[in-house]
This record gives structure tokens, sequence and C-alpha cells, in this order.
């Protein structure tokens, strides 16, 4: 099953083999990768990967060397790239990771996905904006709690990416989320 990705297209399902790109792999060190087993409805065919039997399934990994491989030009064609890169851009949810960078970084370019299942709440993005700010973030988080806990960990995460002396201004940044929008999702 390596290089593969299972990803449905209208009423039907297909595969899009990737050639060199191990995105996917049910054994060794991959363990999983990115699946996409079925369309985002109640009904239509539904084809569950092989380690989990689940429809759709990511690794911390994977997500990251898809961004990655995306942002060098290494995962499909330019014109593919262009394509896909749009397909993230311009996230219409502003919660999770997005939240925190319109605060922090609000002229920055992001390439987004996220997800929420139950209880199982997921976020990635590919940041690129001035100065230092060029990184890929990914966070899998199963708690009631996860948007918040992942709205907090950019912080945490760009004052380790960044040496004080160069970034900018962070008086501007609240260090924890006030008490009201702790469990919002905006």
């Amino acid at each position: 099953m390596a290089n593969l990705i299972r990803f449905a297209i209208g009423t039907g399902t297909g595969s899009l083999q990737l050639t060199n790109v191990q995105i996917y792999g049910n054994q060794g060190f991959w363990g999983g990768g990115l699946w996409v087993g079925k369309r985002y409805a109640k009904q239509g065919r539904r084809l569950p990967d092989p380690m989990h039997g689940i429809s759709h399934g990511a690794t911390v990994t994977q997500v990251c060397r898809f961004y990655y491989l995306l942002a060098n030009e290494r995962l499909v064609s330019p014109q593919w790239t262009a394509e896909m890169l749009a397909d993230l851009s311009d996230p219409q949810l502003h919660h999770k990771f997005v939240h925190e960078l319109q605060v922090r970084a609000p002229d920055a370019t992001l390439y987004r996905k996220s997800g929420t299942w139950k209880t199982w709440h997921s976020d990635s993005v590919w940041v690129k904006g001035v100065n230092w700010r060029n990184y890929i973030l990914v966070a899998m988080v199963e708690s009631a709690d996860g948007e918040r806990i992942i709205r907090n960990l950019l912080p945490a995460i760009e004052s380790l990416l960044v040496r004080p002396a160069i970034a900018e201004d962070r008086s501007q940044y609240p260090t924890t989320v006030p008490p009201a929008a702790a469990g919002a999702d905006t």
C-alpha cells in the first residue's frame, strides 16, 4: 500500500499514485500516514484504512512530510502544487492555530487544514511570514479541551523557534487565554 493516497471523487472512489513518496504505509516506520477513504458525507463507498479500519486518518509525521514536500514541489507537479496550495490557503475557520496567528502574524500567508471528530482535534499549518516565520506546525490532541490546547500550543512553540533578540515586540501577546475565550470556538 506504500505510495498510495485513497480519495473519493464524486460518487466513486479512486486512488492517486505518488511515485517516490511514501505518504502511507501499513508497516515499518511510517505506521500509517494520510488516508482519505470516504467522501465527507453520510452515504457513499468507504475504503477503510488497512491498519485501523478508519475512513480518515493521519499521523503527525506524515502531515509534516506532506507540507514539506509540497513546499519544496516534491509531492506533485508544479501545476498540482499550485492548486493544492490554493485549496489550503485562506482558512475559513478562525480557530486553533489560525486564531493565534491572526493576532501574532496577521500578514503571514497560511496554508492550513484542520479537523475535529468527537474528542479528537487536529490542526496543521505552514506559516510563511516576514523575518523568521517560515515553519510547519502540526498538532493532534484527544481531549474535550483540544481546541484550546492547540490554540495555546502556538505561542509556546513560537517562543522556542526564535531568539527574543530578533523577534518583534511580544508585549502585545497574551500569555494565557482569557477565561471567556477558553472554551469558545470562533
